[in-house]
């Protein structure tokens, strides 16, 4: 199911994918969206990309994160999370789950115009991806603690949405 996934995706993935099953934590958490912008905007700026920080000779593109806040452990860490990784892509595989990174063509460009630098680095995606930058759509979002509110006013979405289909 999975297409190759690009280095700079395998990169994404590396550095902020939940990899692990939800019953083991992870020893070191992956990066938010937010630091995930803040290293894609230094990314930029020193005319670079995320699979750079792949490469055997990366140690010195490491060293200089501590400048934007981010430790270099912390990186190299999350980067070394390549067996985590593996299992990860044959687990969605599995479920028939695709993965996208900000980097990819395919990424929806309403995600990027809209939300610019706070637009999620990956995409988990189940079903016909060919979709994805249709001008109608509609997108179906979970949260992993959603709370009362947002339960119910979800609930109340999805009621009216089906009242408006009929």
């Amino acid at each position: 199911m999975f297409e190759k996934l690009s280095q700079n995706t395998y990169a994404a993935l590396l550095l902020c994918g939940h990899l692990t099953e939800k019953s083991s934590r992870e020893e070191t958490s992956p990066l938010t969206v937010k630091e995930y912008a803040t290293l894609a905007v230094w990314l930029m700026r020193e005319k670079l990309k995320p699979s750079d920080l792949l490469s055997p000779s990366s140690s010195y593109i490491l060293e200089k994160l501590i400048n934007i806040n981010l430790d270099p452990k912390r990186i190299k860490d999350l980067l070394s999370r390549t067996l985590q990784l593996t299992l990860a892509l044959e687990r969605w595989n599995r479920a028939g789950i695709n993965v996208i990174s900000r980097s990819d063509v395919c990424y929806p460009s309403i995600i990027k115009q809209t939300l610019k630098q706070s637009s999620p680095p990956i995409l988990y995606i189940a079903g016909n991806m060919d979709l994805l930058n249709q001008k109608e759509r509609i997108a179906v979002v979970g949260s992993r603690n959603a709370c009362d509110a947002s339960s119910t006013a979800g609930l109340l979405f999805h009621l009216q949405f089906v009242v408006l289909c009929r």
